[in-house]
């Protein structure tokens, strides 16, 4: 059976996402670990505090804590796409409460097609998997609160695999609830630090965020 580790990194308790993690234990098809983290830190440094529990699998599934709307074999469902090496990460069709699809970052309108590559290869990181092979990627912990340190993995990625894809996976749809904690008072200086370290100007970092 498919090993797979689900990352759910947050500063919310456990006990705060206790439904979240029952829905994911009661829908999941795969062998399946998950992991909270519910540090008080940035988003970066929870991120990289459950990567260093990840074991021998072969996905890595990461969620935000405000992704709902599971359905039974979701997992199986999400990491489809990898089958396909010429694609590195994969993301899920992100969808709204009211279950209109969300805009996002890097997003594409196709939304039927199975699997759709995405612009400038680029995609937020609220439900994303990726092959376990790479669990060693960390998020850059010079990222303030939360913002931009999922842009900088997607970049981290383009640069270990240059010629592959990051792809929208509308077989597998789920819904992101947006709270967006942690990220309008550190938005300009993580912004800021994005530039910078990717040597980019304002009109390319404009397609980024």
């Amino acid at each position: 059976m498919v090993k797979i580790d689900i990352l759910i990194p947050s500063n919310k308790k456990r006990h705060l996402c206790l439904s979240q993690i029952e829905a994911i234990t009661n829908t999941v098809k795969s062998n399946a670990r998950i992991i909270h983290t519910g540090f008080d830190k940035s988003a970066a440094e929870n991120r990289n505090l459950a990567l260093s529990n990840v074991v021998d699998v072969d996905y890595i599934i990461m969620l935000d804590d405000d992704i709902t709307g599971f359905y039974d074999g979701w997992d199986l469902d999400l990491i489809r796409p990898l089958k396909d090496d010429s694609v590195m990460l994969v993301s899920a069709r992100l969808k709204n409460k009211d279950f209109t699809y969300q805009d996002t970052i890097g997003d594409v309108k196709d939304y039927k097609s199975k699997y759709v590559k995405t612009n400038h290869n680029i995609i937020p990181s609220c439900a994303i998997v990726y092959r376990g092979e790479d669990k060693d990627l960390r998020f850059d912990t010079a990222y303030k609160g939360s913002g931009f340190e999922d842009t900088d993995i997607m970049l981290q990625f383009q640069s270990r695999y240059p010629g592959k894809f990051i792809v929208i996976n509308n077989q597998c749809q789920l819904v992101h609830n947006h709270e967006g904690k942690n990220q309008s008072e550190t938005f300009w200086v993580n912004r800021c630090y994005f530039q910078k370290k990717w040597k980019l100007n304002d009109v390319e970092i404009y397609n980024y965020h």
